[in-house]
Parts: structure tokens; sequence; C-alpha cells
């Protein structure tokens, strides 16, 4: 598969992962900044706090441009929190799927890294 559409395909997953938790556009936003941050990564070499920092990142950018519509501030909080918890869901996901998966069906070292 391109290397372009395997980034399409994931952050199409992360975006249908965080709509499940309510936040869908910050799925996209989030698998965004993973690609740029964590390119060429495993999900095994991420550190849960820096995975989560990102998530915090991407509830308070939700939050700012909620504000900026005209949502309370306390909204920027509350996205903040969000981020940072479907953040860690997220990884804590990828790491049990990759964890998971039958060495058969899929090679360990292509399916647990960021495209």
């Amino acid at each position: 598969m391109q290397p372009w559409l395997k980034r399409v395909r994931a952050t199409l997953g992360l975006g249908l992962l965080w709509t499940a938790g309510g936040v869908g556009l910050g799925g996209v936003i989030f698998a965004v900044v993973v690609m740029i941050a964590a390119r060429r990564q495993r999900f095994d070499e991420l550190s849960m706090p820096r995975f989560a920092g990102w998530g915090a990142f991407t509830g308070l950018t939700l939050g700012a441009l909620a504000m900026s519509i005209g949502a309370p501030a306390v909204f920027l909080a509350i996205m903040t929190g969000a981020g940072t918890v479907a953040a860690a869901g997220s990884l804590l996901l990828a790491r049990r799927a990759t964890q998971h998966a039958s060495p058969d069906s899929i090679a360990p070292s292509r399916s647990a890294r960021i495209p």
C-alpha cells in the first residue's frame, strides 16, 4: 500500500475511534499531530505521557476553536481533558492490538509503525 494511503487510512481510523468518544474532529486533528510528531516510530516506542500530551494539545485546539465561536471557557478544560483521555486510550488500544496480532496475519514490525 502506498505510504500516503496508509496515512489517510490511519487518519480516518483515529477519526472514527475518537468519534465513538464524541470528539470526531479531534481524532482527525490528533492523527495529523501524531503523523508529524511521531513519524517512523512504533507504538511501543512512544511514551504514554508524550502521547497524552499530544491529545491534550488536540483538545486545547478544539476547545479554543469552540470558544472562538461562542462556547463557554469551561469547554476548553473539558476538551483538553477529553483529548488527553482519548489519546491515552488510543495508545493503549494500539499497543494491545499489536500484541494480540498473530504473526501469521501481519508482520509486527510493519503493523506497529505509524505511517
